[in-house]
């Protein structure tokens, strides 16, 4: 007897529910029979391990902070002749603002006078609520009879030295709230004599509180007497009111305290416990303090537990509601083939025919073009605009080309996000003034979306133009080429003739890396200077630095002509630091603040932040260095980014982000870093439409407004002309960049 299609779709669906329930019922048993005993020791003991590496992470900087302070020509300065003594204030403020945990530094005489004293806030007079409080010399103390001190004065010199965990106290008294603190000490010798102490307090709270962040386990630290510096009950901790009270030993058991106290590593079924010291030697290692991981096993088994007649439940009601489903689709397989079949061939926003089908229409080819329509800028526009406006767009272009392509008599495919194509008859002979008539159709009439709202879009086109018939694959490689010279050429539209081929495309690549190779060794790598006008004294006071190179028959190569090449090759960060060197070099002598461009790659570069503070020293520029760091996906490398800009601020320089408005997430980097950037330069495809285009200046505007708010100075690139510029200075916006003001070039203008 044959059994129906639907019979069996739902003989099917009911047995698979059943499975499913069996399933389920089968490892629900063998969960509850599971204990902590039978989760393996080397989980327990990786989780351990990774709590250290953070604890260890946490100290690893203080001190190298020490050592910078130490190294510093104004601290030596103070330290010797007592000069400089501004400076080195300043220079503990901004170490001060730098570190979040960081809640005093101080500088000692050996008689354990304080010298000097930044401190929190909180501790500060309610006159001075800024960050990083300069103590008043009247209201510096001696702390030669605190037991820190004592422990800190016989340290050797380059020695570290480290103080117990413990409360922040002054003048024996608590100060509210409480803090926990670790204090980290370096002597400071003159001529192998010791001069003083360098002593910072870090705050441990909320480190405390990451550290015993976890969905599996009670994670606790204790000293060495069982005392709870971290546990799950903040009053048992050192922050509560029954830190001296609450122990291991009341917790376990005297037995179990004892195992946990005397042995620098412990494991049972309950638990496990590591001494810190034998991995970590950045604390004191006299406290002895111990991590403790319990799991929650317990608790989340009994709450499992609990909802296991509840979920069976659900899946019973689950498995009835899918039976109506199941029946219908059992009624209408052919409904299901044709939904299948249109979303592998069709575009789901669109509705346009996909890649997919354009490879199943082209494997007939009896000489087709292909071209390619890329929305320029699209990052951008989803940044600024958001994506749900941007899906309108699309919508309205792909509305806008299925008329021209009635009118044209071609097929319209959309292949990816900001990629379309479509594909004409070879007969057409006057292919270039298709281009010119799509091109204008798009570019010069606004599209019109969300309420009649018009939006007016750039676009490139690349086509295909085969001397004979070719495999989709090979046409859509030469309209993928065609579409890549017009960009990089800053083209409407391109079309690749019949003697150019990607063979033809990879001999240029070649050639401009010969001439790269070529810039290099012959010192053909030229640095153009282009101006940077203030728009409220109205003078060029500072220069952007922007790299040339030139062949053996002296032609000028404009970065776009050759950078993407260079960054595929060995010889990008060559070039990098030839420029770097030459521009140092020139404006050593003069009076200018000057900015050079570094990319996220030249940052992750092995050693490339040492060569940038020897040619820095070395040519004494930190005071009219700016560092333009781009603005891209790359910045999501927050960490990476972060250390780049601390260790160039430390020096002295200035930090720009480039090209603001044009990124991934602009908004979010620019406030992470906020801090430390000093200039905001806002990307020139949003000023150059300023005058003509509302939206434009809207968000020209709003980026102003977002950089005041921060305390950031703006700086409008592309300005090219008079009207442009009105605008610009009609906003208030510091600087303005641009051909209006003067092109690159190798030589500075002459001043009025």
């Amino acid at each position: 007897m044959r059994i129906s299609y639907r019979s069996l779709f739902i003989l099917l669906t009911l047995s698979f529910g059943l499975l499913f329930i069996g399933f389920y019922s089968v490892s629900n048993y063998f969960q509850n029979q599971n204990t902590f005993s039978n989760i393996s020791s080397k989980y327990i003991k990786a989780k351990s391990v990774e709590r250290l590496k953070f604890i260890q992470n946490f100290m690893r900087p203080y001190p190298l902070t020490l050592h910078a302070i130490a190294e510093d020509p104004n601290f030596r300065s103070f330290v010797a002749e007592g000069e400089s003594r501004r400076a080195v204030e300043e220079l503990f403020v901004a170490i001060k603002k730098s570190e979040y945990s960081l809640m005093e530094i101080r500088y000692f005489d050996m008689q354990g006078n304080e010298i000097i004293r930044i401190e929190e806030p909180s501790t500060s007079p309610v006159s001075m609520p800024q960050k990083g409080y300069i103590t008043p010399v009247k209201a510096l103390r001696n702390k030669f009879s605190t037991a820190y001190f004592q422990d800190f004065i016989g340290l050797q010199e380059g020695e570290i030295g480290t103080s117990f965990i413990e409360l922040n106290k002054e003048h024996d008294k608590t100060i509210e709230p409480k803090q926990p603190v670790v204090r980290v000490a370096l002597p400071v010798f003159q001529d192998h004599q010791p001069k003083g102490l360098l002593i910072i307090n870090i705050g441990l709270k909320d480190f405390l509180k990451q550290l015993g962040q976890s969905s599996l386990y009670n994670v606790e630290l204790i000293d060495n007497q069982g005392r709870f510096i971290l546990h799950q009950d903040v009053n048992k901790s050192i922050m509560g009111y029954n830190f001296d009270h609450s122990s291991i030993i009341a917790e376990l058991g005297l037995k179990q305290a004892n195992n946990i106290l005397k042995n620098d590593e412990y494991l049972t079924n309950q638990l496990y416990s590591l001494a810190i010291d034998t991995v970590i030697h950045t604390l004191n290692s006299q406290q002895k303090l111990k991590i403790i991981l319990q799991p929650k096993y317990k608790k989340l088994s009994a709450l499992a537990k609990h909802n296991t007649q509840l979920i069976y439940g659900l899946m019973l009601l689950t498995i009835l509601l899918m039976l109506p489903m199941a029946v219908w689709l059992a009624r209408s397989p052919d409904d299901l083939v044709k939904r299948l079949y249109n979303k592998v061939h069709f575009d789901e926003l669109t509705q346009l025919p996909n890649r997919t089908s354009l490879f199943e229409d082209m494997q007939d080819n009896t000489g087709k073009f292909i071209v390619l329509l890329k929305i320029d800028n699209f990052r951008q526009l989803n940044n600024v605009h958001g994506y749900l406006l941007v899906d309108e767009l699309i919508m309205a272009l792909a509305k806008r080309l299925t008329s021209l392509a009635k009118e044209f008599d071609f097929k319209t495919y959309r292949l990816s996000t900001n990629l379309f194509a479509f594909t004409l008859d070879k007969e057409y002979v006057d292919l270039a003034d298709i281009l010119l008539t799509v091109h204008h159709r798009i570019e010069g009439a606004a599209l019109i979306i969300s309420d009649e709202y018009p939006f007016n879009i750039n676009i490139t086109l690349g086509a295909s133009n085969p001397e004979q018939i070719k495999q989709i694959n090979q046409v859509l490689i030469d309209a993928e080429t065609a579409l890549r010279t017009a960009l990089n050429n800053k083209q409407d539209f391109y079309i690749l003739e019949h003697t150019n081929s990607l063979e033809s495309l990879y001999k240029h690549n070649i050639k401009i890396l010969q001439v790269i190779r070529n810039a290099l060794k012959n010192n053909h790598v030229h640095c153009f200077y282009q101006p940077i006008h203030n728009n409220i004294t109205h003078k060029v006071d500072k220069y952007e630095v922007l790299m040339r190179i030139s062949d053996e028959d002296d032609i000028i190569y404009p970065p776009y002509a050759f950078l993407e090449i260079a960054k595929s090759s060995k010889y990008y960060h060559r070039l990098t630091r030839a420029m770097i060197e030459q521009s140092f070099e020139f404006f050593s002598t003069k009076e200018y603040e000057f900015s050079i461009n570094i990319s996220f790659e030249d940052i992750e570069q092995p050693n490339f932040l040492d060569f940038l503070t020897q040619n820095i020293e070395k040519y004494k520029v930190c005071h009219l260095l700016v560092v333009e760091i781009l603005e891209s996906e790359s910045l999501g490398n927050y960490d990476s980014i972060c250390a780049f800009v601390k260790a160039i601020k430390l020096m002295g320089c200035k930090v720009a982000i480039d090209d603001f408005g044009s990124g991934y997430s602009s908004f979010e980097h620019i406030l992470r870093l906020s801090e430390y950037i000093d200039y905001i330069k806002i990307d020139g495809s949003l000023v150059k439409h300023i005058v003509q285009d509302a939206t434009s200046y809207r968000v020209v505007k709003n980026i102003k407004a977002f950089c005041d708010e921060l305390g950031i100075k703006s700086i409008a690139e592309f300005v090219a002309d008079e009207a442009i510029q009105n605008e610009i200075q009609a906003l208030g916006i510091h600087y303005s960049q641009g051909y209006f003001f003067g092109k690159p070039c190798n030589e500075l203008l002459e001043k009025k």
